[in-house]
């Protein structure tokens, strides 16, 4: 309501800028299968894939560009409703539940407690949706031999999501034998007495699961090729066999007003209404439900609590990597279970009569004052807060206890299709809706509070300013192809939305090795996103990046203002941003000297002493050779000048060192420590510990400073008695294990003879490593950066023909420089042609994609396209799977 939105977490952070991108992928201003605007480049079809499969999705493209959050609001209604009708279906088909009951059921479902926080990551949903038609579609497939409800579910909860889906296979094996252990004996699940109905019912179970995999292998294959780039490196998964949580706070979490937290150490999201876990007992109770059912119940229940309880089983679940907050991704299969149990025990509420009903309601109520009483409590940024509330926790809970346990008693007084019963539901039905509707308010309130629910307005009204800046750089830009960079970020996947080309992204599915090296380069990457801060005319130019976008009053934006009539040209302003041309941008690609094929990022021979190492500890040194260690000794000046000689084939020191003196406070100590390491160490509890360096500014222009280390720790850094801010205006730390890893810091400008005191300050009783021997303080030398650039321009890709997975232009070489460098990752999707012969690529400086040209100079015409060869094989599958099922259901028909 009001100026509030449906962004929170993700959604906020990276699914609405997708949403955006597939709206362009739609209308075909951009691709399905690749785009170059996320972090130098990639595939886009896993991300579509993991986020954007659904169905629903395709809404945004009936909504103008400006109305995506109304477009998505509608979405998660739309999920709401259908995860209700759905399991209506299921238990109108399955359960014979009277109408009215059927109703009020299907509301819990489609407002647990999973839905309401986890609706935001609205590819999950989908599982949540189609759970219930998959399950009617097992028991159909086992009682009748139906086939087709199960394997077009399947097949579209795969295709929805892979990720919830492959959790939606280990429930379908899981039911299967739940379903066959409950019936076991009777003709519920065999009305057509079929002989070795077990094993003939596993094997039709096998045959079209393997279809419904198969169809949707036109994703899952895609999916899996995405997945290969490095999402396995992106966490440490711990496969301890430990409990998880008590079982006592588990138990709070049944109950409404149960929030506790989306962060790490959040419980799982079971809550799906007061009356499902009145009527668990009352399950067990009846007689009319055999032992067998009871028993195969009551394990099925046992394994899905032992699954979110037990790490280990947990991490199965999970696809053997741990979840990065939002935990226990498939609990809404247990509230899926309880409500079914749920409805077959309220079927049979006459049968057990109103002292069991009253029994089970006080047994709850009791359980609700003491959960009270225990003052349960979660963590939320290391503070503890109390998340069984008692408003919205023990009062409407023994509320609901107390009208629910009536409307059950009198239900047990009737018979089951009586008019009375259904008034009686009726009531029921309205008294969920004022549960799930408190309930689903003070969920999302705790959610704001939580994580922070973002503004409409902190949407639109940042988008909207870059307006006049990109049409701008649109109507005045004759190159088919430019990367365009801002240095006010609201999230690392702004330029989906904005339809630029950079070098920041964020997603599950990015590329291990780009995040790596753009780290290494001094720019903002860790993890699975990489950001624009850290980077300077060096690396926008070796980037491409033409233009740049900052805040009209950006007075610590670095080159970007004072340097910017040296390096940037002011082209655009406005009252909201200024635009700045870069000269020396490089194209996509250019020819570069073989050279480059030979750069590698390994540890520098004068920095160890072999001798020691080969005398003394030989294992350490094959570790020290062999290990990542090696990786990340050099500074980034030191990198990128060897890029760039190796491009041009000649010296180049484009980053030039400045000499400085450093000392320290007497609160710390300095240590020699291994691999040319020096040790600052605090001794002391505050943060006063610091060490200073001094160095003299040669001539003017900024100074740029980045302290290599291989083992990171926090610091914060002052520039002559004032902390670095960033254009957030937002503290700067060199190393922060949270955020800013290991960036390259601009000081500021200074003219010849300054005097710059830069300041480290080292956590209380922490330590800071320093690796010696390689320059910490760096001027960049405009005219070498202009005489490499222009040189290496004359290489450059002249693109006639883009769009994000086909490629067309020329090149010229003078065939000494004839391997052709691209700024995107190497991708073997990538099929390239020069002069009409296909050519191989390969990878070089550790992730971008490169390949060679005939050794005669000239002038080439290259054509790239994109289409992976494994795109093909999913496409063959799908179509031979999708036939053969056609094909087995017409041959029934047939022979019926």
């Amino acid at each position: 309501f009001g100026r509030s939105s449906v962004l929170v977490l993700d959604l906020n952070g990276q699914y609405v800028q997708f949403f955006a991108a597939l709206r362009s992928a739609i209308y075909g201003e951009s691709s399905f299968l690749y785009s170059v605007g996320r972090s130098l480049g990639g595939e886009f079809l896993g991300i579509y894939a993991y986020y954007l499969a659904s169905p629903f999705s395709y809404l945004v493209a009936l909504f103008p560009k400006d109305s995506l959050l109304e477009a998505l609001f509608l979405m998660f209604v739309l999920k709401c409703g259908s995860a209700g009708l759905s399991f209506g279906v299921y238990m109108h088909n399955s359960q014979r539940c009277n109408k009215s009951v059927t109703v009020a059921l299907s509301v819990l479902y489609a407002l647990s407690s999973y839905f309401v926080v986890m609706h935001h990551n609205t590819m999950w949903v989908d599982a949540l949706i189609l759970l219930p038609l998959l399950t009617l579609g097992i028991e159909r497939l086992v009682k009748y031999k139906k086939p087709t409800l199960y394997v077009i579910t399947l097949a579209l909860t795969l295709l929805a999501n892979y990720y919830i889906g492959y959790m939606s296979c280990i429930f379908v094996a899981l039911y299967y034998f739940y379903y066959i252990l409950s019936n076991l004996g009777t003709k519920a699940s065999n009305p057509l007495n079929e002989k070795n109905h077990f094993l003939r019912s596993l094997m039709r179970m096998g045959l079209y699961t393997v279809l419904g995999i198969g169809i949707a292998a036109i994703l899952l294959i895609p999916a899996y090729y995405s997945l290969t780039f490095g999402k396995t490196e992106f966490t440490d998964p711990n496969f301890a066999f430990e409990s998880k949580f008590s079982f006592i706070d588990f138990l709070a979490k049944l109950f409404p007003g149960s929030y506790d937290t989306v962060r790490p150490e959040g419980l799982p999201w079971v809550y799906s209404g007061v009356l499902s876990i009145l009527l668990l007992p009352i399950y067990f109770l009846t007689k009319k439900i055999s032992w067998q059912e009871k028993v195969a119940s009551a394990c099925f229940i046992l394994i899905l609590f032992a699954s979110m309880n037990i790490n280990t089983l947990d991490m199965v679940w999970h696809g053997f990597q741990a979840p990065n907050w939002l935990n226990y991704r498939y609990s809404f299969m247990f509230s899926f279970l309880l409500l079914i149990l749920a409805g077959k025990a309220i079927t049979l509420i006459r049968e057990v009569g109103y002292e069991w009903v009253l029994g089970s309601a006080a047994v709850w109520a009791i359980l609700v004052v003491i959960l009270q009483k225990l003052n349960l409590t979660c963590l939320r940024d290391a503070e503890e807060f109390e998340y069984f509330d008692d408003l919205n926790g023990v009062w409407l809970s023994i509320f609901c206890l107390a009208i629910y346990g009536t409307i059950l008693m009198l239900m047990s007084k009737h018979r089951p299709y009586s008019p009375k019963i259904d008034r009686l539901a009726l009531v029921m039905a309205g008294v969920i809706c004022v549960e799930v509707f408190l309930n689903g308010v003070f969920y999302t309130k705790n959610l704001n509070t939580d994580v922070v629910i973002s503004s409409y307005d902190s949407y639109h009204d940042y988008y909207d300013k870059y307006e006049g800046a990109l049409e701008f750089i649109e109507e005045n830009e004759e190159d088919e192809f430019y990367r365009t960079e801002k240095t006010e970020t609201r999230n690392v996947t702004d330029g989906f939305v904005l339809n630029t080309n950079g070098i920041a992204s964020s997603t599950s599915t990015l590329d291990a090795d780009v995040v790596k090296f753009i780290a290494k380069l001094g720019i903002k990457a860790d993890s699975h996103w990489t950001e624009y801060k850290g980077s300077n005319a060096v690396l926008d130019s070796f980037f491409g990046i033409k233009y740049l976008i900052t805040k009209p009053d950006e007075a610590t934006s670095s080159l970007y203002t004072e340097a910017a009539s040296s390096l940037y040209t002011e082209v655009y302003a406005d009252e909201f941003t200024r635009v700045y041309k870069n000269p020396y941008a490089l194209s996509l690609a250019f020819a570069s000297s073989p050279k480059v094929n030979d750069v590698t990022f390994e540890l520098p021979t004068d920095l160890v002493d072999y001798e020691y190492l080969l005398n003394e500890e030989t294992d350490l040194y094959e570790w020290v050779l062999k290990s990542e260690f090696a990786d990340t000794l050099w500074s980034p000046f030191e990198r990128m000048n060897a890029i760039l000689s190796a491009i041009s084939g000649k010296d180049v020191s484009v980053y030039e060192g400045i000499e400085h003196t450093m000392e320290t406070t007497s609160t710390v100590k300095q240590e020699d420590s291994l691999w040319n390491h020096y040790v600052f160490k605090s001794e002391i509890g505050d943060t006063s510990a610091c060490i200073t360096f001094n160095l003299t500014a040669t001539r003017d222009g900024h100074i740029y400073c980045f302290f290599p280390t291989k083992y990171s720790r926090e610091i914060k850094v002052m520039v002559n008695e004032k902390f670095l801010h960033d254009s957030d205006g937002d503290y700067i730390y060199q190393y922060d294990n949270n955020a800013n890893i290991s960036i390259i810091l601009d000081l500021g400008s200074y003219k010849k003879g300054d005097k710059v005191m830069v300041d480290v300050y080292i956590d209380a009783y922490g330590e800071f490593y320093l690796t010696n021997n390689t320059p910490y303080f760096c001027y960049i030398d405009e005219e070498e950066l202009a005489s490499v650039m222009t040189d290496i321009s004359k290489g450059n890709f002249n693109i006639t023909e883009f769009s994000d997975d086909y490629i067309e232009g020329t090149i010229t070489s003078d065939g000494v420089s004839n391997t052709v460098l691209f700024t995107i990752p190497y991708d073997k999707g990538w099929n390239i042609k020069v002069d009409g012969k296909k050519v191989e690529t390969y990878e070089t400086l550790e992730c971008l994609m490169a390949f060679d040209l005939p050794s005669e100079a000239g002038t080439y015409e290259i054509t790239m396209k994109y289409f992976p060869s494994c795109y093909k094989v999913g496409i063959v599958i799908s179509i031979i799977s999708l036939a053969s099922f056609i094909a087995i259901i017409l041959l029934a028909k047939k022979s019926k």
